[in-house]
């Protein structure tokens, strides 16, 4: 009977032994995976910042000759203006963006001109699916055009506009 019972002590005192070291190396693969998170978020904070800081930057310069700003605004409306210059913010329905669009790559062929996509907070996905759309039917080439934020300069020049 003691040999059961110190055969059940030992095997007892095994598993715990076991289970602690299992417990151990799960809370260090944890830690290691927290720190990984954390790592990773502190690199995209990084990216995020980089890219609000250049696109608030007025004297960010692009490598094409022509770039036209679309902004889907809040209320459904649309506005753009050409090369970074908001003050001259003009608004558009889908139609007479359309035309423009024509026009505009009618005068900058072979890939010279850039559409840039911007949406306003509070826009809907559905307005800028509805400009996507407009792109492809007026041969705008993927890579010709981007989503990217918008600056606090275009959200000043849009407030502006809506007013208007």
């Amino acid at each position: 009977m003691n040999k059961l019972i110190t055969g059940i002590l030992i095997g007892a005192m095994v598993t715990g032994v076991a289970c602690y070291f299992y417990i151990k190396y799960m809370d260090q693969q944890r830690e290691d995976n927290l720190a990984e998170i954390v790592e990773l978020l502190k690199q995209r904070q990084a990216m995020e910042e980089k890219a609000i800081e250049t696109i608030n930057d007025p004297n960010a310069m692009l490598v094409v000759n022509a770039a036209l700003s679309i902004i889907v605004a809040p209320n459904g409306d649309y506005f753009h203006f050409r090369d970074n210059d908001c003050k001259n913010m003009k608004k558009a329905n889908l139609s007479e963006l359309n035309h423009l669009l024509a026009e505009v790559t009618k005068n900058n062929g072979n890939g010279q001109l850039m559409i840039l996509i911007k949406t306003a907070p509070g826009s809907l996905p559905a307005n800028s699916i509805s400009l996507l759309d407009i792109l492809v039917k007026a041969g705008i080439k993927p890579g010709q055009f981007a989503e990217m934020g918008i600056s606090e300069k275009e959200k000043e020049c849009l407030q502006i506009s809506l007013k208007k």
